[in-house]
C-alpha cells in the first residue's frame, strides 16, 4: 500500500491516480467487496472486457436520488431479473426483455397454400416484454392460394388463439397492377379484412385474395 504526497491511497499500485486506487495483480477477478455483518452487500469485479457490480444473494439493486426531501427510489434491478421504476417491486411490472430482429413472412391460403413469385418480402419485429410488434412488407405476383389469406412465420408463438393474444392489426394494401409506377406505394388502411384468428406462428385474415403489394403491422402477446 502507498500513500503519496497528495494523500492518494494506492493498494496494489504504487502510483495512485485517485483518492483510493485499488488494483489487482492480474487481469481478471474480484477487486473489492463491501458487506454488512451477516454478509450481504456488493462486490466489484473486472476483466479486460467486462466490469461487474454484484449484489449479495437474492438481493435487488435499488437506485435512489434525493430532490431535497430524502432519498427516493427511482429504479430497481430485481434479483430474479427485470427492471422496475419509482418504488415498484412487482415482478409482473418489471421490464424484463427487449429485442429487435427480422423474420421471414410466408404467404399462403387457408384452404390451399398456393404458390407465388416473390418480388420482395421482408419482416422486422420489436419485442418489449411479452408484447411483440411485427412488421412486414409483401410484394408477390401470381398468388393462386385459396381460402382466407394467411401470413405465417411470425417470430414468436402467440400467447393464445384470437382474441386472447392479438392486440391489434393493420393491413395496408396497394394493387401494383392498378396504379402507375409513380403511385406504387402504400395508399392507406383498407377496411376489407376481418381477423379470424392468430394461433402460434400464423395470422389469418378473412379475405380471399391478396394485393400485389401489402404492408402489415401486427401487435400480439407471447
Amino acid at each position: 500500500m502507498r500513500i503519496d504526497s497528495s494523500q492518494n491511497v494506492g493498494i496494489g499500485h504504487t502510483s495512485p491516480t485517485a483518492v483510493l486506487d485499488v488494483r489487482r495483480g492480474d487481469a481478471s477477478g474480484k477487486i473489492a467487496e463491501f458487506h454488512q455483518s451477516s454478509g450481504y452487500g456488493f462486490e466489484l469485479s473486472s476483466s479486460v472486457s467486462l466490469a461487474t457490480l454484484s449484489s449479495g444473494y437474492n438481493q435487488d439493486w435499488a437506485f435512489t436520488t434525493d430532490a431535497g426531501s430524502g432519498a427516493v427510489e427511482r429504479m430497481r434491478l430485481r434479483a430474479g431479473g427485470g427492471l422496475t421504476f419509482n418504488g415498484d417491486t412487482a415482478a409482473a411490472n418489471a421490464l424484463d426483455d427487449y429485442e429487435e430482429g427480422t423474420w421471414t413472412p410466408v404467404v399462403q391460403g387457408g384452404t390451399s397454400s398456393g404458390t407465388y413469385t416473390t418480388q420482395y418480402i421482408s419482416g422486422r419485429y420489436t419485442k418489449i416484454g411479452a408484447r411483440v410488434l411485427a412488421e412486414t412488407t409483401i410484394y408477390v405476383t401470381g398468388f393462386n392460394g385459396t381460402g382466407d389469406f394467411r401470413i405465417s412465420g411470425l417470430p414468436f408463438n402467440c400467447k393464445s388463439s384470437n382474441p386472447g393474444g392479438l392486440v391489434s392489426a393493420q393491413w395496408n394494401a396497394c394493387p401494383f397492377a392498378t396504379y402507375s409506377s409513380d403511385n406504387q406505394h402504400v395508399m392507406g388502411l383498407y377496411q376489407l379484412m376481418i381477423i379470424i384468428y392468430i394461433l402460434e406462428l400464423v395470422i389469418e385474415f378473412r379475405m380471399a385474395h391478396i394485393f400485389s403489394c401489402s404492408v402489415a403491422l401486427l401487435q400480439f402477446l407471447i
